[in-house]
C-alpha cells in the first residue's frame, strides 16, 4: 500500500491516469471484447453520507508504478511477496 502524496502533485492525475487505465490487462482485454465500457474504475459508496467515497483504478503495473514515482507516494507496508 503506498500513500501520503504531496497535495502539489494531485494536478498530476489528470494528465497520469488515463493512458496509466488505458495500459491494463483489463482494459485491453475490454477493448478486445468490444466492451463498451470499463471495470477499470470502481467505486464504493459507504451509507454514512458524510464518510468519502472510495474510488479503485485498475492501471498497468509498470504505468502503476510510474504513477506511484511521480505522485511522489510513500510505501506504507510492504508484502513478503517484494512489493
Amino acid at each position: 500500500m503506498f500513500s501520503g502524496a504531496p497535495t502539489s502533485h494531485i494536478p498530476l492525475l489528470s494528465t497520469l491516469i488515463p493512458d496509466a487505465i488505458q495500459s491494463s490487462r483489463l482494459w485491453i482485454t475490454e477493448r478486445q471484447a468490444g466492451e463498451p465500457r470499463t471495470e477499470c474504475l470502481t467505486a464504493m459508496i459507504p451509507r454514512d453520507e458524510n464518510a468519502d467515497i472510495s474510488i479503485t483504478l485498475w492501471v498497468g503495473q509498470q504505468a502503476g508504478v510510474q504513477l506511484l514515482d511521480s505522485l511522489n507516494l510513500q510505501p506504507m507496508w510492504s508484502s513478503s511477496h517484494g512489493h
